[in-house]
């Protein structure tokens, strides 16, 4: 068998240049990753990082045979179920402060957009941000939130958005 790996550009992101998203994101990401090491031991604090925000570069090969081996590798990857609990926590919380559906509307959303940042904006991720936003939107418009239509619109709405332009 034989095998060749082309690479014909390498970019290093320098995170000290990056406008201030990217730099609260980073900062937000290494702050979730550096407390998980020291709260958890070792297995563990692997896990959790891979399952809430996706770092998938320290677990073993033992976990990840594991996880694979009984079929659930994709509770490690961050995907639209980890937006959906994040979605439902926000709008939890908004409710139990008070907040009026309508006008919290950019609330709701910055929350699970810059979680999908935090995760590296991967595209289950995103594909749920944006389902989810379209769900939230014809809420927002006292509308039913009829599911095909929300999927019809974010199919219209993701190939719109060049995958160069979110990638950390």
């Amino acid at each position: 068998m034989c095998v060749v790996l082309d690479i014909s550009s390498f970019d290093h992101i320098d995170h000290s240049k990056s406008n201030i998203i990217k730099k609260l994101d980073f900062a937000f990401r290494q702050d979730i990753i550096k407390k998980f090491d020291g709260y958890f031991k070792r297995p563990y604090s692997d896990v959790l990082k891979s399952i809430i925000i996706g770092d998938k570069s320290t677990l073993s090969w033992d976990i990840k045979n594991s996880f694979s081996g009984s079929w659930i590798m994709h509770i490690l990857v961050v995907s639209g179920l980890h937006v959906g609990f994040i979605s439902i926590i926000v709008l939890f919380i908004l409710k139990l402060a008070g907040a009026v559906f309508k006008k919290s509307f950019a609330v709701k959303h910055s929350f699970y957009i810059f979680y999908c940042f935090v995760t590296d904006a991967n595209l289950p991720a995103l594909r749920s941000a944006v389902m989810f936003s379209c769900v939230i939107f014809s809420l927002s418009l006292d509308r039913e939130p009829l599911i095909y239509n929300s999927f019809a619109l974010s199919a219209l709405i993701i190939p719109i958005i060049p995958p160069a332009t979110i990638v950390f």
